[in-house]
């Protein structure tokens, strides 16, 4: 920088001497005076400019998140890239990865076993991946990746489901099998008091539960506890009373589309049909059916899993489905992240189990909670 400015004076003086020749016309110039002594400077140099601070190391960002101290690569597995829950929870931690410069590898278990396995030896042959992100949904396979992670070096932590190597070590879970359970008590609640309102009686109501139990775990959990939150409104709903109906979607839209169809086909005209499902893309499924056969006026719907891409759906308040839990998934990343750096940075250790907030989310509510753009 002082070489540029240097050069720079000497131009400028060139250029002032040129142009003052040129000023004096044809007159002859007049002898110039004797200079006086002086000592010769050089013009200051123009200062650098300032380096922008970077993060000091044990600082936080404006999310909370701290700053890692050293450059760690994180692991972020999830269940289904097909599945938009999983989707949404992978965004939230690229985003979060992205506010403090963190290295965020991720990677797709497909619902498959063997992949999830062979993503752990990935991570093991990589040779230097600090912090492991578990996300399954299948139980029986998590032994087996701990056994292979517990032994590199590599700590885990778990989204969902328990996973415990064979010589006891516990990798520490987010969204317990409590938020499961709970969140699915609420929702079907919720449908319950719904049906109440519009004066149905336990006597004309027909439960069908659209959960996702080939995925097991976390999905069998939030099956049983939408059954017991309709029990708490509802006593006498069960299988054994004829009244309620336990299916799955398989994880595809379409398959609940057509089983729900079905059950639609053989519903009395006198019975009402309360129907909780696992997340909204299957609720908008469950929706069309049920326009299709005519039977709107007589259904109410739920969803345990509030999409982003759906939400239009709760903006009516004369609609039928009377709301969606929401999980808040796009933020999981911000909160897991937070807690895997901190145990970097420092050693403070994640606690052995790690609530997600959630909320309901209706026609009463939406706008006020995400209003509209």
């Amino acid at each position: 920088m002082k070489k540029y400015s240097r050069l720079f004076a000497i131009v400028l003086a060139v250029v002032f001497a040129l142009s003052m020749a040129a000023c004096g016309g044809g007159d002859e110039p007049a002898a110039p005076p004797e200079p006086e002594t002086a000592p010769v400077t050089e013009p200051a140099p123009a200062p650098e400019p300032e380096p922008e601070a970077e993060p000091a190391a044990g600082g936080v960002n404006e999310f909370g998140i701290p700053y890692p101290n050293e450059d760690y690569r994180i692991v972020m597995t999830y269940f289904n890239g097909e599945n938009p829950v999983a989707r949404e929870i992978e965004s939230g931690f690229l985003a979060a990865a992205e506010t403090v410069g963190l290295e965020l590898w991720v990677m797709d278990n497909k619902l498959d076993p063997v992949v999830i396995n062979a993503n752990a030896d990935m991570a093991i042959a990589a040779g230097d991946v600090d912090y492991y992100v578990l996300y399954t949904n299948q139980i029986e396979s998590n032994p087996a990746v701990m056994d292979k992670l517990v032994p590199a070096g590599i700590p885990v932590y778990t989204i969902g489901t328990d996973a415990i190597a064979s010589d006891g070590t516990t990798a520490p879970v987010f969204f317990s099998a409590t938020d499961n359970v709970d969140s699915a008590f609420l929702a079907a609640e919720s449908l319950a008091k719904a049906a109440q309102a519009k004066g149905w009686t336990e006597d004309e109501i027909l439960f069908v539960s659209m959960g996702f139990l080939e995925a097991g775990g976390v999905f069998v959990l939030r099956t049983e506890g939408a059954l017991a939150g309709m029990q708490s409104v509802f006593p006498n709903i069960s299988e054994e009373n004829g009244n309620y109906i336990e299916t799955s979607s398989t994880g595809d839209a379409q398959v609940a589309h057509q089983r729900f169809t079905d059950i639609l086909t053989t519903l009395p005209p006198d019975k009402k049909v309360l129907c909780w499902t696992h997340s909204d893309d299957v609720t908008g499924q469950l929706l069309a059916a049920l326009q299709t056969a005519g039977r709107g006026d007589d259904g109410l719907l739920v969803s345990n899993g509030l999409s982003m891409q759906m939400i239009d759906m709760l903006r009516d308040p004369s609609g039928i489905v009377i709301g969606s839990i929401d999980l808040n998934f796009g933020k999981w990343g911000f909160f897991m992240l937070k807690q895997i750096i901190e145990e970097l940075n420092d050693g403070t250790p994640i606690p052995p189990i790690n609530n997600a907030p959630y909320q309901i989310i209706t026609p009463d509510n939406v706008d006020e909670i995400y209003p509209k753009e």
